[in-house]
């Protein structure tokens, strides 16, 4: 991945705030990958504590506080994914 950012510095004499944004925005795409993953996890086992028998109402409520913002994040995730995917299909 770094090789294929200095080649298009060299080729493309992209300036280094330039070459910033195209690092920062990597970074940022692998986090949001990661937190994806890590909801995703959550979410699994929210399903697992609230399908056991040993919780009181409350803490059943709670964790489907947890899971129903959880599940609304990783929607979002994927429709933005998605959205990028259509974009994609229509400009190449």
């Amino acid at each position: 991945m770094l090789s294929n950012i200095i080649v298009c510095v060299h080729v493309f004499k992209t300036d280094i705030r330039d070459l910033n944004k195209i690092l920062l925005k990597t970074k940022d795409t692998i986090m949001e990958e990661k937190s994806f993953e890590v909801m995703y996890a959550r979410l699994e086992s929210i399903s697992k504590e609230i399908q056991g028998e040993n919780l009181t109402l409350d803490e059943v409520h709670v964790l489907y506080k947890e899971g129903i913002s959880l599940s609304e994040k990783c929607i979002a995730h994927i429709d933005a994914l998605k959205k990028e995917v259509e974009n994609g299909k229509r400009q190449g």
